[in-house]
């Protein structure tokens, strides 16, 4: 039996071969296909890796940005309830401020003697004002105003802080040396951007057109004029239209017109020193133009305290 079976392989051991190679061939095929199989799903695993690792990253990014954003939003909210708040603190405090000054400085005075009742060369004039300051070299002044009463004693009408040039009083004026002139002083002509705001003084409307001269060499040398009429009759000349003279007047110094003497000396707006002019808040000069009466005949008293006896 044996031996039949082995001629029977025998004759078809060919068969048996292919079959064989078939097998193998399948195998090897089979095995490659797996290998791509195992290959694609790695790199399909991969790519959806990347693709939610991309996605966390994005999604990162969006969280950062609206934390900035909520962070920024936040910041805008505080910065917004803080200027509030000093808005609100500034109100009050200079609601305290004028009801301090409406107290102390708008009341008028008992019989009792002022200062202004104590000055020798004021028999002529019925309202001063008078601006004061604690020494040379600083440019805080005080300033009150005062008008005689039917008895001839003067009583206070107004009172507040101002201020004078950058370098205080001057001991001898120069122009361009950013110091007031001490002095007693006429009051000039009112003046101001928008129209008469309700002085009795004479009143100029200020505009583009207005300079006020202040070159030395010049024949209109401390003088209001207009550039389309002498433009060229001077080197230098201040501009008038600035917020400072909104509204204001002018202080009668240097008449004269003495070439280096100082010009354009006004009483205007300002929160700080002057380049030789004397200024306080808008309100203050609005109070001052209104109550000043051309009629009885003002002036105005600049002088460190120490210095008042001379008037």
């Amino acid at each position: 039996m044996i031996k039949g079976l082995w001629n029977l392989f025998m004759k078809r051991k060919w068969l048996s071969i292919g079959i064989i190679l078939v097998i193998l061939v399948g195998s090897t095929s089979l095995f490659v296909y797996n290998a791509k199989s195992k290959e694609a799903a790695l790199q399909v695993a991969q790519q959806e890796q990347a693709t939610k690792q991309k996605l966390l990253v994005e999604q990162k990014a969006q969280e950062q940005k609206k934390l900035e954003e909520q962070k920024k939003l936040e910041e805008q909210k505080k910065a917004e309830e803080q200027r509030k708040a000093d808005d609100l603190k500034a109100a009050e405090e200079n609601k305290q401020k004028e009801q301090q000054s409406s107290s102390a400085t708008n009341i008028v005075n008992a019989p009792s003697t002022t200062v202004a009742d104590s000055f020798k060369t004021v028999e002529q004039n019925r309202q001063i004002i008078l601006v004061t300051t604690k020494g040379y070299g600083t440019s805080e002044a005080y300033i009150r105003t005062f008008e005689r009463d039917a008895n001839g004693h003067f009583t206070t009408i107004l009172g507040m802080d101002g201020y004078i040039g950058k370098n205080g009083f001057a001991s001898v004026m120069n122009e361009g040396g950013s110091a007031s002139p001490r002095g007693k002083y006429t009051i000039g002509t009112a003046f101001g951007i928008p129209s008469n705001p309700g002085t009795k003084l004479p009143y100029r409307q200020i505009t583009d057109d207005d300079v006020w001269v202040d070159d030395v060499n010049s024949s209109l040398y401390n003088t209001w004029q207009k550039k389309s009429q002498n433009n060229g009759r001077w080197s230098s000349a201040e501009n008038m239209n600035i917020p400072q003279y909104k509204y204001g007047f002018v202080i009668n110094y240097n008449t004269d017109r003495i070439p280096g003497k100082g010009s354009a000396i006004f009483f205007h707006i300002s929160d700080s020193y002057t380049l030789g002019c004397t200024a306080t808040t808008e309100n203050n000069v609005l109070r001052i133009l209104r109550w000043i009466d051309p009629s009885k005949n003002p002036i105005i008293i600049q002088a460190p305290e120490s210095e008042l006896g001379n008037y």
